[in-house]
């Protein structure tokens, strides 16, 4: 599949979605520019719809051509605070129900910031207590040490993949961790490692007893709600590793 938006290839993709961290993102071996090679056919082996459904082990899995939005912006609450930044966002047809995907893509980057570390501010501080109250149950007050290693991103990113799919409505959703892998790069398997454990470090706070050991691995939490309007979705989370050439 290539992406049908008026964007045939990475330049394009750049101009119409620049990256929300600008030039210095847009580089071979960066995420920004990676999952644009991959969404728009520049690598010759990989078929970014074809793998999905390999991945995720969905063989009817479609994405509607004119409902793929990359750097899409999603806002999950009420206040003044910024929205979620998916860096890909797609609506599909899986075996006749919609669905919506929604990507954060890496490759060394890192989640950022762990809560304990975050919450730096009041508007900070109140976000992070609201989520985990959605998500959890209960806020964070900064004592609790079963949330202070959860990471920010991983909190906002479900929450905005919750939106992603009440924007659409559509009722089931997958936040796809998306690690990309360019061959020859030994940092990577680091990285994957602290991702996988940092999606685990969720479900065991949301209390799934399943857990994401390799690509492929989907792990379905149920129904979530946001603030914003009582946003609610059945979400999926998954997690998926693409080697690429990097060239």
């Amino acid at each position: 599949m290539k992406i049908n938006i008026n964007v045939s290839n990475p330049d394009e993709w750049k101009q119409v979605f620049p990256p929300a961290g600008g030039d210095k993102q847009w580089r071979d071996g960066y995420s920004a520019k990676e999952l644009a090679k991959i969404v728009t056919g520049y690598y010759d082996d990989i078929d970014f719809e074809q793998e999905l459904r390999i991945k995720l082990n969905r063989p009817k899995l479609e994405i509607i051509e004119n409902k793929i939005f990359p750097e899409r912006l999603s806002k999950f609450d009420n206040d003044w605070h910024g929205p979620r930044h998916h860096d890909l966002a797609c609506c599909a047809i899986d075996d006749g129900t919609p669905v919506a995907l929604c990507f954060e893509a890496k490759v060394y980057e890192s989640l950022d910031l762990k809560l304990e570390k975050y919450r730096d501010s009041i508007g900070k501080i109140d976000r992070c207590n609201k989520l985990c109250y959605n998500f959890f149950g209960k806020k964070y007050d900064g004592n609790e040490n079963e949330y202070k290693n959860i990471y920010y991103q991983i909190l906002s990113s479900v929450a905005g993949t919750v939106a992603f799919a009440c924007e659409n409505n559509i009722q089931d959703a997958f936040f796809i961790l998306y690690q990309i892998l360019p061959k020859n790069r030994k940092e990577n398997m680091t990285n994957k490692s602290n991702h996988i454990n940092a999606i685990n470090d969720f479900l065991r706070c949301k209390g799934v007893e399943k857990e994401i050991n390799k690509s492929g691995d989907v792990v379905n939490i149920g129904d979530l709600t946001i603030e914003r309007e009582q946003m609610t979705a059945n979400v999926s989370i998954a997690y998926i590793e693409q080697v690429v050439s990097g060239k």
